[in-house]
């Protein structure tokens, strides 16, 4: 559809046509969702993004002022809103991220905070070195932590490759 047929629809959807309202907004569908699916990547959140646009679309319609093309107006309106998209779909990201952290953070210490011991062995428990009241290793050192995260144990004592092995 060419912008000239565009703006001539445009205009007769302002006075209340209903078609030529259904025709602007279908003349436009497709640019507006292949504009999202480029900038946001995912096809569900392209169809909703496509769908908030064409609403703006519908409901500024009345303020376009003929100045440039339809089409470029209404690609205007898109990029505002898929940039505001992007960015607080970013902001909910890394929110989550940080929220990760803490809670990974938390999982492997056994306390909220940090720290760097497990349990509420203070040091001077076990003779004052970095093991507790059964001679396992309390402190988090990096293969410590790597193998935790993996579900093994470094350093002997009953774990899950351990029990492994017993069970054989």
């Amino acid at each position: 559809m060419s912008d000239r047929s565009l703006e001539a629809l445009a205009t007769d959807a302002v006075t209340g046509d209903a078609s030529a309202m259904e025709a602007v907004l279908a003349g436009v569908r497709d640019d507006v969702y292949g504009l999202a699916l480029k900038m946001l990547w995912h096809p569900e959140d392209a169809a909703d993004a496509t769908q908030d646009v064409l609403i703006k679309v519908m409901t500024r319609l009345g303020t376009y002022r003929g100045e440039a093309a339809l089409r470029t107006w209404v690609f205007r309106i898109a990029a505002n809103h898929l940039l505001t998209v992007r960015r607080s779909r970013m902001e909910r990201q890394a929110l989550s991220f940080a929220a990760f952290a803490a809670d990974l953070l938390d999982g492997l210490c056994g306390v909220s905070g940090g720290g760097d011991e497990v349990g509420a062995g203070d040091g001077a428990e076990g003779g004052g070195d970095e093991h507790g009241a059964d001679g396992a290793s309390t402190a988090l050192g990096s293969e410590e932590v790597g193998a935790g995260v993996a579900g093994l144990q470094v350093g002997g004592g009953p774990g899950p490759v351990h029990e492994q092995e017993q069970h054989e």
